[in-house]
């Protein structure tokens, strides 16, 4: 049926019932019947424009949906919007776009009260990254289900100081018989309830419950190293794409002083001044900063994807963090005392006294246990027709298994050698432990001395470029003077750049060394966020 055709029906079918139905139905019924030939229209054009059936609207939300995808990306790339904050709403609001979900960008219109104001840029900060990694990061949240494996293994622990419940019940037919009777189709039915109590283990039950509880404490310990660790990584993939961002920056300002200086090249040639292989030596020094350029972009690109790894999102518009340099502060004097308070090593000391009660207990099994055993049954039909029995019994047992094959010792023998090995590996974080806190502190203090150095040197070489670049037009500078001076600016420019974000990874590497990271950038301590 054509799109006409549809208009016209509709028309007719709404003046019908408008004149059989009267008063306020018939208001609201013109109200629907406005908003189907509203539809009707938009079908009507779809069909004219498309073949038989809404091809043509599928191909416009498919266009729609692309642009929109477009814009989006746009959007974050110039800042106007904070991925953060569609990733929040994706949570909430999701669509299927090719088995995918995606994105919707919000829109927010403008009140009754207030005019629209121009867009105002959102940019991200490393304290929203931080936050949102907390909460999505599949690394944090592994080892948190390791720390609620570790609870429940304490409560599975402690189950054994309480009473063991079996009932068993019973019933159905049996046959049976012996050279004299045989009996058959006897429905046999039987029940009992069995209950143990463990008095006496020699320490065993409560040595297997102080190993669970080292191990969760051990765990508890490793999720805030593993979280303190995780932001430590999407730290530095932050400042990594800034410090990227930079140097693009950097390479294109040179690209710039180099393409003047390549017209000025040019233009002296033309006039005389200079000769053809002037010319191509400035254009090959232009192509070559064009290609750094290339470079820096390629970088950027990693380290966005490692940024995207950890985070689960795009960076956008990054705002430079701070950089804590009090907070950071750190010297010699503080490294004994971090050591020995740091989750790692507590966490190892940890395992280490859970494998000492685990060797306990162990040698417990040698001696015998005493249970305290109570049991009821009751029997009909059992083996023959015959009336119900019923028997009851309390009992204090003792069990002692007197030879296993060796297996107890071999167990024992395991279990030392997995806390040989333990003590080795705590020596060994603690020793590089040390040497990450030796090697922040060192790195602080380069980074701070080569700072007031190489702003001179910027400021110096900005100046020798500009000098040479005006002695060169009046033929007092040669070309390759005036090249080299454009490079060397270029290169301390670099230097600044990656002396600047060196120090402020040392510092954020500080502050993780401490188990301060996470609570110096959002305010709040790392188990404030682990517990929500």
């Amino acid at each position: 049926m054509s799109g006409h055709r549809i208009y016209r029906n509709l028309v007719w079918w709404a003046l019908v019932m408008l004149v059989k139905i009267g008063g306020d139905r018939a208001q609201d019924l013109f109200k629907y019947t406005g908003l189907a030939l509203a539809l009707s229209a938009a079908l009507t054009g779809c069909a004219s424009k498309g073949s038989k059936s809404i091809d043509g609207c599928s191909a416009s939300a498919s266009s729609l949906c692309e642009t929109t995808a477009g814009l989006q990306a746009q959007a974050i790339s110039e800042g106007l919007i904070n991925p953060l904050d569609i990733a929040n709403n994706a949570s909430h609001t999701s669509a299927a776009t090719n088995g995918a979900d995606a994105l919707v960008i919000p829109a927010y219109g403008p009140s009754k009260t207030t005019q629209p104001s121009k867009a105002r840029k959102h940019l991200m900060s490393l304290s929203d990254v931080t936050q949102h990694t907390l909460r999505n990061s599949p690394e944090i949240g592994i080892y948190g289900a390791k720390t609620e494996d570790a609870y429940h293994g304490v409560r599975v622990a402690r189950s054994a100081y309480r009473p063991n419940v079996d009932l068993r019940v019973a019933a159905g037919y049996e046959n049976a018989g012996n050279n004299n009777t045989i009996s058959r189709g006897a429905f046999r039915r039987e029940g009992g309830v069995k209950v143990k109590q463990r008095l006496i283990d020699f320490g065993s039950t409560g040595q297997n419950l102080k190993r669970a509880k080292n191990l969760y404490d051990s765990s508890q310990l490793r999720l805030l190293d593993k979280a303190d660790g995780v932001i430590l990584e999407i730290a530095e993939a932050y400042l990594k794409v800034m410090e990227q961002s930079r140097y693009i920056a950097n390479g294109r300002q040179n690209v710039r002083a180099h393409q003047k200086f390549y017209e000025l090249v040019k233009a002296s040639e033309g006039e005389g001044n200079g000769t053809q292989a002037d010319v191509e030596r400035a254009f090959s020094r232009l192509e070559n900063a064009r290609t750094q350029v290339i470079d820096f972009e390629t970088e950027r690109q990693k380290a966005i994807g490692r940024f995207r790894r950890i985070s689960g999102i795009e960076p956008g518009k990054l705002k430079m963090p701070p950089s804590f340099n009090k907070q950071a502060r750190l010297t010699r004097a503080d490294i004994d005392r971090l050591l020995e308070n740091s989750p790692r090593l507590h966490s190892i000391q940890a395992d280490s006294r859970s494998l000492e009660a685990q060797i306990k207990a162990q040698t417990s099994s040698f001696l015998p246990s005493l249970n305290l055993e109570g049991e009821a049954n009751a029997k009909e039909n059992v083996s023959g027709r015959n009336a119900a029995t019923h028997d009851y019994r309390g009992m204090v047992v003792m069990r002692w298994n007197l030879f296993s094959g060796g297996k107890k010792y071999a167990v024992k023998d395991q279990i030392a050698a997995r806390l040989k090995e333990n003590k080795h590996r705590y020596r060994k974080a603690y020793n590089e432990l040390e040497e990450d806190m030796i090697e922040a502190i060192r790195t602080m203090k380069t980074t701070r001395k080569k700072s007031k150095t190489i702003n001179d040197q910027v400021r110096a070489n900005e100046k020798v470029a500009k000098l040479y670049t005006q002695q060169f037009t009046v033929g007092k500078k040669r070309l390759l003077e005036v090249l080299d001076a454009q490079k060397d600016l270029f290169a301390v420019r670099r230097d600044r750049i990656a002396n600047q974000f060196e120090r402020l990874r040392a510092n954020y590497r500080a502050l993780r060394l401490k188990g301060k990271l996470v609570e110096t950038i959002t305010g709040k301590e790392l188990m404030e966020h682990i517990s929500k």
